[in-house]
């Protein structure tokens, strides 16, 4: 086995780990950061041309098939999470008993239900009325059948798959875990892009990004075997008894994943069922374009992730303290930045996204900019009861907002259209998630609650104002071309927010560590690429 990264007391293995511990913050970060810039092309890649090859209620019909099997993908029943984060405890101190235990065990789980979920997926995809129930007029009852198949037993089978490329963070490296997920999803990019340009059916692009799967995860088992043989993956050590405790934890976490996914696909199926395939393309494709606010939180929760798990083993509560101010602050500070923008300029965004494809909804793309910056403080703030395995009170404030914002959803939307829907997610958020869960992370790392979400609240008044002052100030320049205006926009909007957040919300605690590690940066970057002044 690996040797643990951990030796010594607590004390010891932060100030001896501190530095390799920010490296591989650093690493991750990279690598989370490629992994949301390949999310961002495929969007810009993949959307115009389902829309150049397909019709737009073709393409409607193709995402109500998806999200009639997406569910699927919160059949892990949290084991995963939990399972990732026992995991890289046990790795941290070296108990390769518990970690093949708790990995056999997870490991064994996830393979049964793989199975037994694709036997119940083949019978639902050959005698479950789908076209009916969506009104699917474009495609034929065969190739429904044959695309469920295909993109449930890919969410199906990703499942257990999941625990083998999670080998590589529970040892440290993150970043390798989640460059494995940037090939794979680079991989179906370009999978389908060709089954797009060559065969255009639904049944052979479900088929193509299938394949992509199967290709890495070959791949990656072949590499964690060579590599990492007592940690990979198998049944050997699995224990029945070990079980009950994992899922009695992990279920938490399995209430997230299916409220999410419910917020997802189940906003998805109330458009489909209330205003049609054709809105429905117009209500996915506005809301991925808003959607890059949300991968700005998770660039910066995910890419801290071990660590926090480490640092919250360690009970080193001071610096846990201060990576939970800085990264609720910098990821709301981001996503400010992002929506000011996008509120003046995001209908000539979408209009030159979709080549004019798809009508554009102005109200509906800034209700869902506004949805997303006011949710960012407490998804954020979710980092740390998410992974500390503390989760139980997110889970159930989770699962308030996703099924309150769905059941006020139906009701908003005959009556005020589309945008009904991410309002219906703002009250039910606002009721459900911002007091509760940030009380609930500031409680476990020892944070003052009123002091944090005063100043919290207080600066993201100040800051968003500043930065939409400023993109409204661009906008209203004449003679810019929609292209310059896009960057000008978005540089103002980046400024503003940037020096009022040092003004408002960062302490000195914050500014003195953000001037240290800009300062270390800087000289990292001299030492590898040396400039030297020339004296004239």
């Amino acid at each position: 086995m690996h040797t643990s990264i951990l030796t010594g007391t607590p004390v010891e293995v932060i100030v001896s780990h501190l530095p390799l511990m920010l490296k591989r913050v650093a690493h991750a970060f990279v690598a989370f950061f490629f992994g949301q810039g390949i999310g961002v092309v495929a969007s810009l890649l993949l959307v115009p041309l389902y829309l150049h090859v397909w019709s737009p209620a073709l393409y409607g019909e193709w995402l109500a098939l998806y999200s009639v099997v997406a569910y699927l993908s919160s059949l892990d029943l949290g084991v995963q999470t939990y399972a990732v984060n026992r995991l890289t405890q046990a790795y941290a101190r070296g108990d390769l008993h518990e970690y093949r235990e708790v990995q056999h065990t997870a490991f064994a789980f996830y393979f049964c239900l793989a199975l037994l979920g694709s036997v119940a997926l083949t019978a639902f995809g050959l005698w479950a009325p789908i076209r009916p129930l969506l009104h699917l007029s474009l495609t034929d009852q065969h190739s429904v059948s044959l695309i469920v198949l295909l993109l449930g037993g890919q969410l199906l089978w990703t499942i257990p798959a999941s625990l083998v490329w999670s080998v590589y963070a529970t040892a440290g490296n993150l970043a390798k875990t989640q460059w494995v997920m940037n090939a794979s999803r680079a991989l179906t990019v370009a999978l389908t892009m060709a089954a797009l340009l060559f065969w255009p059916s639904l049944a052979v692009v479900a088929g193509a990004q299938a394949i992509g799967f199967v290709l890495i995860l070959t791949i990656v088992l072949w590499d964690v075997r060579r590599h990492f043989p007592q940690q990979a993956p198998g049944f050997s050590q699995a224990k029945l008894s070990l079980l009950r405790p994992i899922l009695k934890q992990g279920i938490f976490f399995s209430l997230i994943d299916l409220s999410v996914g419910a917020t997802l696909q189940g906003s998805n199926l109330i458009v489909a069922s209330l205003a049609g395939t054709a809105a429905l393309a117009v209500f996915v494709t506005t809301r991925t374009l808003a959607n890059s606010i949300r991968q700005l939180v998770g660039l910066f929760v995910h890419s801290s992730s071990t660590n926090l798990t480490l640092l919250e083993t360690l009970q080193n509560k001071q610096k846990v303290r201060l990576a939970f101010r800085l990264v609720v602050f910098a990821t709301v500070a981001g996503c400010v930045a992002v929506s000011a923008s996008l509120w003046f300029e995001g209908t000539s965004v979408f209009s030159v996204w979709t080549r004019g494809r798809l009508p554009v909804d102005t109200w509906l793309l800034r209700a869902f900019l506004l949805w997303l910056v006011l949710q960012s403080p407490w998804i954020a703030a979710s980092a740390i009861p998410s992974y500390t395995n503390k989760h139980r009170g997110l889970a159930m404030s989770y699962l308030v907002s996703s099924f309150g914002g769905l059941l006020l959803g139906v009701t908003l939307v005959p009556r005020v259209g589309l945008k009904g829907l991410p309002i219906a997610f703002i009250v039910a958020e606002a009721v459900a998630c911002y007091h509760f869960v940030m009380r609930d992370a500031c409680r476990i790392i020892g944070e003052p609650y009123l002091r944090f979400v005063r100043k919290l609240w207080l600066g993201m008044t100040v800051v968003s104002g500043l930065a939409f002052c400023a993109a409204w100030a661009v906008h209203l320049v004449p003679g810019l071309g929609v292209f310059p205006r896009w960057i000008c926009s978005a540089c103002a909007s980046i400024a503003a927010v940037a020096l009022s957040a040092w003004v408002f919300w960062f302490r000195e605690e914050e500014r003195t560590f953000v001037r240290d590690k800009t300062g270390s940066s800087l000289k990292m970057i001299e030492r590898t690429l040396p400039l030297r002044a020339v004296n004239s």
